[in-house]
């Protein structure tokens, strides 16, 4: 019940308040929104979070394409050999 009591006093630090409405450059009112203290901490922690994140995800994928690429490559040697290897020798064991 505490932490509800003092969410509710502090929500417009905490979320951001209603915002103000200033003079732009050309004299014209605008509405400027106030950011509340957890949007400018998500938004510090996203913009670190997501490359780090991404570099993880495009090494993964890499690491994916360079073994399937083995795979087949190895796949293809192998069906090669067979394909010249003399009739009447020995299957090769494994």
């Amino acid at each position: 019940m505490t932490t509800l009591g003092i969410f509710l006093k502090y929500k417009d630090e905490l979320l951001g308040g209603k915002g103000e409405i200033v003079l732009g450059p050309d004299g014209k009112p605008v509405y400027m929104p106030k950011t509340g203290m957890i949007e400018r901490f998500v938004d510090r922690t996203l913009s670190w979070l997501l490359p780090v994140v991404a570099g993880i995800v495009g090494l993964w994928g890499l690491n994916r394409i360079y073994w399937a690429w083995r795979k087949s490559r190895l796949s293809h040697d192998l069906n090669i050999a067979t394909m010249t290897r003399p009739r009447n020798t020995p299957e090769p064991r494994a």
